[in-house]
């Protein structure tokens, strides 16, 4: 599957801000709900996606590495360098822990640098309210 990125509004349809019943009467019911009262947040298991949210609030979306993830044409998984090309058009911190966060996109990168990952490269698209959370996850 095909995902677009729009910076700190969307992925595809699934719209930073929305509401789980918002999200469900658009796309229908997620694959799988699991409440996690640890980290105050609910993850919905989607085809190629998994949402999260805090308070009712769409405000992260998680596209699996085996779906195109694409932001301006640049396919994030698929293209050599796009790590660097995306750091071209953002401010950004990269953490020697493998994450790279790209301020001006709301997108977080794992697993792109010189350092791997476990699970391998993951990109992340968050709403603009939780870039300072992501800022953080450059320095653990």
């Amino acid at each position: 599957m095909e995902f677009e990125i729009h910076p700190y509004q969307s992925v595809d349809n699934f719209v930073f801000g929305a509401s789980e019943s918002e999200v469900a009467a658009k796309n229908g019911p997620p694959l799988e709900r699991v409440d996690d009262p640890i980290m105050g947040e609910v993850q919905e298991t989607r085809p190629g996606l998994l949402l999260i949210y805090v308070d009712d609030t769409l405000v992260e979306v998680i596209i699996d590495k085996d779906q195109k993830a694409l932001l301006d044409g640049i396919d994030i998984f698929g293209d050599t360098g796009a790590a660097e090309t995306l750091k071209a058009k953002s401010k950004f911190t990269e953490g020697d822990n493998g994450v790279l966060v790209l301020d001006d996109l709301g997108l977080c990168l794992r697993g792109f640098g010189k350092k791997k990952v476990p699970e391998g490269r993951t990109v992340t698209a968050f709403a603009r309210d939780r870039l300072e959370f992501y800022g953080f996850m450059t320095q653990v």
